[in-house]
């Protein structure tokens, strides 16, 4: 109510937020495209990804804002195939998927209360239950009618960002070693245009 329920396009360079609507709807303004949403809905704008919002006057659920990389590099050792649904801006609709969202106002309000509370190891726990919301996300992705039509291709994506994600973590650890595209290609048993290739498809 501050913005008028309009709020102009902006990016959150290493921020990504989450939007448990619950009431009402809206339209999402994501990198250039419009996305409408209703309740209930889950909608995920990572860091980097220029965005803006017009909600209507009676919409209502929480939304988180976290920093993105630590998310990733937890998800990176523990859970690559969550990779995807931390990076790529998403608009869900909820309700195709009820079990799932039956547990994400439980996880929500979990956070807000370690948020709240301030205690010791607060941090830690915030960034796990986040960790719980995305697994949600990921199986409510999988129940939209259009990720049930490319399960095949989905599975070949997590295959290629776990690749990509290996990448990422060697250029991590090595930046001060200077490696070319070459030498992290061989590292990962491809050839640089395989790698060139699979970084423009994932990222």
């Amino acid at each position: 109510a501050l913005f008028h329920y309009e709020i102009a396009p902006h990016v959150h360079d290493h921020l990504v937020q989450l939007l448990h609507v619950t009431v009402g709807g809206g339209t999402a303004l994501i990198d250039g495209a419009r996305w409408p949403f209703r309740a209930p809905a889950l909608i995920v704008v990572p860091a980097q990804h220029v965005h803006g919002w017009h909600f209507e006057t009676d919409v209502d659920g929480p939304v988180v804002t976290a920093a993105q990389r630590p998310l990733e590099s937890l998800a990176a050792v523990g859970a690559p195939d969550l990779l995807p649904h931390l990076r790529r801006p998403r608009v869900l609709d909820v309700g195709c998927a009820p079990r799932q969202a039956e547990a994400l106002l439980p996880l929500f309000e979990a956070i807000e209360r370690e948020y709240r509370l301030q205690a010791p190891g607060g941090a830690t726990a915030g960034t796990a239950l986040l960790m719980a919301v995305f697994v949600q996300i990921a199986r409510i992705a999988a129940a939209q009618p259009e990720e049930a039509a490319q399960a095949g291709q989905a599975a070949a994506r997590t295959r290629k960002a776990a690749v990509v994600e290996r990448f990422r973590a060697a250029v991590d650890t090595r930046f001060r070693d200077r490696w070319s595209v070459d030498q992290h290609a061989d590292a990962l048993g491809l050839s640089a245009g395989q790698l060139s290739r699979l970084c423009r498809e994932v990222l």
